[in-house]
């Protein structure tokens, strides 16, 4: 039998990945941010559980599966119609104007994550399973 044999090699993800991602690339913050330079962070911040600080930054970059237009993304789905307003966006501002009570600015994100988190019903203050667990 004619037949080829190719030998292929196996990189790790690592390798692959330095192989596909140059090494001069850096993210620039300012795009998130309608071509501006986003507010500094707020020293509170480091107050608030992990998770919330976590959900935060997919907020501030528009990577949370809370904003319609990158759930229905990852979904593979078009965006469906906000409940409230009707609007098809779906994106971060229109996240901000409908889902909490009042609307929410978008700075306060960086400004006063607190009342942010506070605003959208995220967690505060970590988990406390309480009972008899030794610290």
């Amino acid at each position: 039998m004619g037949g080829y044999s190719v030998i292929i090699p196996v990189l790790s993800p690592t390798v692959a990945y330095r192989q596909l991602i140059p090494d001069n690339i850096t993210i620039n913050a300012d795009v998130y941010c309608s071509g501006r330079q986003p507010p500094p962070l707020s020293e509170e911040e480091s107050t608030l559980p992990r998770n919330t600080r976590v959900e935060l930054a997919r907020l501030r970059a528009e990577r949370s599966l809370l904003l319609e237009k990158y759930k229905a993304k990852v979904e593979n789905r078009p965006v469906e119609s906000c409940i409230k307003c009707s609007d098809d966006v779906g994106d971060l501002n229109s996240f901000l104007k409908c889902y909490p009570a009042k609307p929410l600015p978008m700075s306060k994100l960086w400004k006063d994550p607190v009342a942010a988190v506070t605003a959208l019903g995220l967690a505060v203050t970590p988990f406390d399973p309480g009972g008899d667990a030794d610290p």
